[in-house]
């Protein structure tokens, strides 16, 4: 769950100037694609077909985290306060510790689905619109921790001691705003997580007759999510992991 940030360009050229039709079936249904209309030069008859699958799975009676994203910082300043969140950054190639099992998509999207039934429960004023036919569910929390800062080298970075953090600034992630998921549920504003805390902080509680299904929160530029950063770190790269813990209660 680290912030990650990957460089790439790519130039593609494709020449396609031939008279002779490329190697393809015709006209039947299910064949390898590409499938050709004709096995006739620029004819204007004929029709082809493919298949695809679709699928889906439907469950019940769980509860379960199904993303967690990579937050990615603009490049700050050596001495400013803080660096804002950017979007669909990806730190991963200049970095080398990436052993932190990452899970985390680019998309900034945080997802978790609740198919849990309280069928003992009261019912939310709009339980016609949820998910499981106005049943409902038992409330969780998501809460973030975020793990020391490491460089190339894998040495831990930033303040070491309370005093110097209070004198110097520190790591820490800070979400200013309250972010509304799909289903109309709000994080909590103005958390802070420290980097090396022992603790997690709760970002996300989803009270007790909550609706049924898959919800998203979506943490991008536009959340007021901030590094704060420590004036004494020199200049480079750094990386942390971020555990996101979900638990089957609002706390």
């Amino acid at each position: 769950m680290k912030m990650n940030k990957l460089f790439a360009s790519v130039a593609t050229a494709v020449v396609a100037l031939a008279a002779v039709a490329p190697v393809a079936s015709v006209s039947a249904a299910g064949n390898d694609l590409p499938s050709n209309t004709s096995d006739q030069i620029d004819d204007k008859t004929g029709s082809t077909s493919a298949t695809s699958t679709a699928s889906v799975k439907v469950v019940s009676g769980f509860l379960s985290l199904d993303k967690v994203p990579d937050l990615s910082f603009n490049p700050a300043v050596k001495g400013a306060d803080f660096a804002y969140l950017q979007d669909n950054g990806d730190l991963k190639s200049e970095t080398n510790n990436q052993n932190w099992g990452d899970n985390g998509n680019s998309d900034g999207v945080l997802q978790v689905s609740d198919s849990r039934n309280d069928v003992n429960a009261d019912l939310p004023a709009d339980a016609s619109q949820a998910s499981g036919a106005g049943e409902t569910s038992f409330g969780y929390t998501v809460s973030v921790q975020l793990g020391n800062f490491e460089g190339k080298d894998g040495n831990v970075v930033g303040s070491s001691t309370a005093a110097d953090a209070a004198t110097n600034g520190a790591f820490a992630l800070d979400f200013t705003k309250a972010v509304q998921s799909d289903m109309g549920y709000q994080s909590n504003a103005n958390v802070i997580a420290s980097a090396g805390a022992a603790t997690s902080s709760p970002l996300i509680v989803v009270p007790e007759n909550n609706k049924r299904g898959s919800d998203q929160f979506k943490f991008d530029h536009s959340a007021g999510i901030r590094m704060n950063l420590p004036k004494s770190i020199n200049t480079g790269a750094y990386t942390a992991p971020i555990t996101w813990n979900l638990s089957a209660a609002a706390q």
